[in-house]
């Protein structure tokens, strides 16, 4: 049970998640504008709708765990357009792949004005509305990842079917048709996240039982269960406090930390403060110093790859985490002024709550 105290932090964090949440209608608007995409990719004179293309979200927006970045940004919204059957490695190239959904987009009117960059960036093509949105799409396309380079052992079993390969402008092949292409599996995370928090809950929190059997009717982002928050401020509190840092700590690092650090707590402070606590503790060190934080559901990526190249992300990610620790530390101490100490931390006074622009600054998924 929370001491009068602890019930303090606990009100002003949930406050604070509040503020920093992405709103219902920002969400349904995003939905809305991806599903007319996708009906534009796939209509009755497409030349993509012999290969049933699928549009989805991926990262933050799927897992329920968007923000509102920093002024003068724009909300993030990534994307899988997913070519369903009749492409694989066999007859197609990740060039070809790319061009088939650009040349679709610049042949709407509407759409082929929004695109920047025009050629497409590394791997998306991007739609970028000016309107009071303030959002932009990132389109990957994809096709179905054949998965026999995969063994039970390596991929986790029930993620195979769901894996994709995805177009990369720097893979060595991308010109050529071959097997050898990126690999990602966004839904499989997705799935893994929301199983992970469920089981959790299940777990230690008895009394959340029918509504966690409820949520299942609610789109993620109606769900706010206590990770999917924890989350939310982790990924804040970074983008206050390092935002303009090339090397801040990338969130799929910290969504799949934290999840798997959460134990099912059913408030707030005692989540931040035990994931916190122990993120460290599910990151993996080889007896060469090679640091470690392995997909859940492909054992064979490494999402802190990056960090052995450029060590300054190691630095700047434990700085963040020590930084988040000496919070907790200083909201207990005896007489501490609660609400001063997380406005602070949270850069409140910096960006008042009626003065935020919406935006998602954080691209979080290299899947």
């Amino acid at each position: 049970m929370l001491t009068k105290e602890n019930c303090e932090i606990e009100k002003k964090l949930e406050q604070i998640a509040q503020d920093i949440a992405v709103p219902e209608d920002k969400y349904k608007d995003a939905e809305k504008r991806y599903e007319a995409l996708g009906e534009w990719l796939a209509e009755g004179n497409s030349e993509l709708k012999e290969y049933n293309p699928k549009i989805y979200p991926q990262g933050s927006f799927a897992l329920g765990s968007a923000i509102k970045p920093q002024e003068g940004c724009e909300y993030d919204v990534d994307l899988i357009c997913l070519f369903q059957k009749g492409l694989n490695t066999s007859n197609i190239s990740q060039k070809e792949l790319k061009r088939l959904v650009g040349d679709r987009i610049k042949a709407h009117g509407t759409y082929s004005k929004l695109l920047d960059p025009k050629e497409g960036s590394r791997r998306c093509w991007t739609l970028k509305y000016n309107d009071e949105s303030k959002f932009h799409l990132d389109i990957l396309p994809a096709i179905p990842d054949e998965w026999t380079h995969f063994s039970e052992e390596k991929y986790r079993a029930g993620a195979m079917n769901q894996a994709i390969f995805i177009t990369d402008k720097k893979h060595r092949e991308y010109e050529n048709i071959t097997k050898d292409w990126l690999k990602s599996n966004p839904q499989g995370y997705i799935n893994w996240f929301y199983s992970q928090m469920h089981d959790k809950m299940m777990k230690n929190q008895k009394s959340l039982l029918a509504a966690s059997e409820s949520v299942k009717e609610f789109p993620s982002y109606k769900r706010g269960t206590t990770l999917q928050k924890a989350i939310q401020l982790l990924k804040y509190h970074r983008d206050i406090n390092f935002g303009h840092d090339e090397d801040k700590p990338i969130s799929i690092i910290i969504t799949t930390l934290a999840t798997k650090a959460y134990n099912g707590e059913d408030n707030l402070f005692d989540a931040l403060k035990n994931i916190c606590a122990n993120m460290q503790n599910y990151i993996e060190i080889s007896a060469n110093n090679v640091y470690r934080v392995e997909n859940p559901v492909n054992s064979k990526e490494n999402f802190a790859d990056k960090w052995q190249e450029n060590p300054r992300k190691r630095e700047i990610f434990f700085k963040w985490l020590n930084s988040l620790n000496q919070l907790f530390k200083e909201l207990l101490k005896e007489n501490a002024d609660i609400s001063q100490t997380l406005d602070n931390a949270y850069g409140r006074k910096i960006v008042p709550k009626k003065s935020v622009v919406l935006s998602d600054t954080v691209k979080p998924w290299s899947l």
